[in-house]
């Protein structure tokens, strides 16, 4: 059950990352295309530079994300080893939550890491 939930959390928050980088994604066309109209924006050289992001790049959010996660994982372990020491059982799930969530956050690592040297060589 815990799983189906982290799951669902886990696609919830991509959706919604989708749709907002798409939608901001959207806005900034629409604003370079509405300043080539009123000719405000002369230089076709500035366009590119209008298109990055600010602030990090998605590749590096993703990066991040996974260090987030990577770290919360070894939070969980230390949360297992606590109950364990105060005599309340094996917590077995939190150790399988914890290998999960270190998988999770060095896959995302690696995945952003190779979409960054990707992108370098391209």
């Amino acid at each position: 059950m815990e799983l189906i939930i982290i799951i669902g959390a886990l696609a919830f928050i991509g959706i919604a990352t989708a749709w907002t980088a798409g939608r901001t994604a959207a806005e900034t066309e629409a604003t370079i295309r509405l300043a080539i109209e009123k000719g405000i924006l002369t230089d076709a050289a500035q366009i590119p530079a209008l298109r990055e992001p600010i602030g990090l790049s998605w590749v590096e959010r993703f990066i991040l994300f996974g260090t987030i996660v990577l770290f919360a994982s070894g939070g969980i372990v230390l949360v297992g080893i606590v109950l364990i020491a105060s005599g309340a059982g094996i917590p077995i799930p939190l150790f399988a939550l914890a290998a999960f969530s270190a998988w999770l956050g060095g896959g995302l690592i690696y995945c952003g890491r190779w979409l960054r040297r990707t992108r370098a060589q391209s």
